[in-house]
């Protein structure tokens, strides 16, 4: 990496970098998402969607597996900010490796973001310094 003309060694955990941080909502899931809870994480879900934020991150280093009523809960939250605002986005990261590569493989559409460990960042503080990453 690349700042103000000094090279630096590559941080192991990667930026997710996002435009505004105030059109962000960053929510903890941690435990089992199932048919018990589901409702619960489902409302932690669908509040900032009520509130008319843009994109939600979703820390998922806590969660223990996954199952299927994690995508069912993820996509309908998808399609509810998409009916708000076309351009939203709902990303997962801080996964743990083996539950990133399972969530890979079901995620077949491709419109969730699923990540390993990130710190988030906002774009515009990277500009201050001329970050690139190469």
């Amino acid at each position: 990496m690349v700042i103000e003309g000094r090279e630096y060694k590559k941080c192991l955990i990667r930026p997710f970098l996002v435009n505004d941080l105030s059109t962000i909502e960053f929510v903890n899931w941690e435990g089992e998402i199932n048919g018990n809870n589901i409702f619960e994480f489902k409302e932690i879900l669908m509040e900032p969607i009520r509130k008319g934020k843009k994109n939600i991150i979703i820390n998922g280093a806590f969660l223990d597996k996954i199952n299927f009523n994690i995508f069912e809960l993820l996509y309908d939250a998808y399609y509810e900010m998409t009916k708000i605002n076309q351009k939203g986005s709902i990303n997962v990261i801080n996964l743990d490796p083996r539950l990133l590569e399972q969530m890979e493989i079901f995620n077949l559409r491709k419109e969730i973001g699923f990540f390993g460990p990130r710190m988030l960042d906002e774009r515009a503080s990277f500009g201050k310094w001329d970050v690139r990453f190469d």
